[in-house]
């Protein structure tokens, strides 16, 4: 048996001196750059060849700790969009993520409730405190309402402005994330597809963003939030777990990613995975081109298409 991987580099940052674009960018095949917090390790996959698999034990122990300065280029753009693939895969029990945190930052190691903060939740919800907050309430979604994508997460009784949602992580297969931040609003996006989305005509007390993206203490000369996790570190004394999920292919640059972009990234990191195969059974075989199994992205699932028939990433005949 004959194998090909096409490789991908562990991490990447890249700046553009002229426009200002800043892009950082980490396989997760290793930790690269960033530093592995508590008990997360990196294992084999069968779709991105390998992937960070994280851990809950207790809260704020696990996760994997980014560079400071992701979050330092765009007090001129306004604009942060943060993105990768996240699985629930190999999980018995679904409510172990129902309040964990997908992805967080801070000054420094959060121990008790403090600012600057900013978090993004695995039930598709966000919060930003630095020099001005945001809590994204339900009466601020464009829909009037938040929808809570996990069916056990708990939602005040009565309430008119908080709706439950499937559990988008349920099937333990792989799904892309986005959270997109500008001076106006933030979408979160499950598989290129907004599930909530809140847009301020005039930012304001209790809907002002532009701190988190200025990011900056003019009277101290200092960045605010530059301790920065993927994969748990929650802020408040709420008890809630890290996430103990698999990562792969993080993402942050200082644009808007529009739900085009996010296809085209979706399905370019389906073409770069490492878990591409080339599989001969004998010389003969090994002399002539053979088809190729071919991974994309379709109704924003990934599946694999081969022989003329569509697979679901797990190997599945896909219906």
């Amino acid at each position: 048996m004959k194998k090909t991987l096409l490789s991908m580099c562990a991490a990447t940052l890249s700046l553009s001196a002229m426009a200002q674009d800043y892009t950082y960018t980490n396989s997760l095949q290793s930790a690269g750059d960033a530093t592995v917090v508590g008990g997360g390790s990196f294992v084999s996959d069968d779709t991105f060849g390998t992937v960070f698999q994280n851990v809950a034990t207790s809260p704020r122990s696990n996760y994997l700790l980014l560079p400071a300065e992701v979050f330092q280029h765009s007090g001129t753009s306004k604009a942060i969009s943060i993105a990768f693939w996240v699985s629930a895969d190999g999980i018995t029990d679904d409510n172990s993520y129902t309040y964990a945190p997908l992805f967080s930052g801070y000054a420094a190691q959060a121990t008790e409730n403090s600012w600057p903060m900013m978090v993004l939740q695995t039930r598709g919800l966000a919060q930003v405190n630095c020099w001005g907050w945001c809590d994204f309430k339900g009466e601020q979604n464009a829909q009037g309402k938040n929808t809570i994508y996990h069916p056990n997460a708990w939602i005040e009784e009565g309430s008119t402005t908080e709706v439950h949602g499937d559990n988008w992580l349920a099937d333990h297969k792989w799904h892309y994330y986005t959270a997109v931040f500008t001076s106006n609003g933030c979408t979160i996006y499950f598989d290129g597809t907004a599930a909530n989305t809140w847009q301020f005509d005039e930012p304001g007390d209790g809907s002002w963003i532009d701190g988190f993206l200025t990011n900056y203490d003019t009277d101290n000369s200092d960045w605010l939030i530059k301790y920065i996790c993927l994969g748990g570190n929650q802020a408040w004394n709420w008890g809630d777990n890290d996430a103990p999920l698999k990562f792969a292919n993080l993402r942050i640059q200082n644009n808007a990613m529009t739900a085009d972009d996010i296809a085209t990234q979706m399905q370019t990191d389906i073409d770069n995975a490492t878990a591409i195969k080339t599989v001969t059974t004998d010389a003969d075989a090994q002399s002539q081109p053979q088809p190729q199994p071919v991974k994309k992205v379709k109704n924003g699932k990934l599946v694999i298409e081969k022989d003329g028939k569509t697979f679901t990433a797990d190997g599945k005949l896909s219906e």
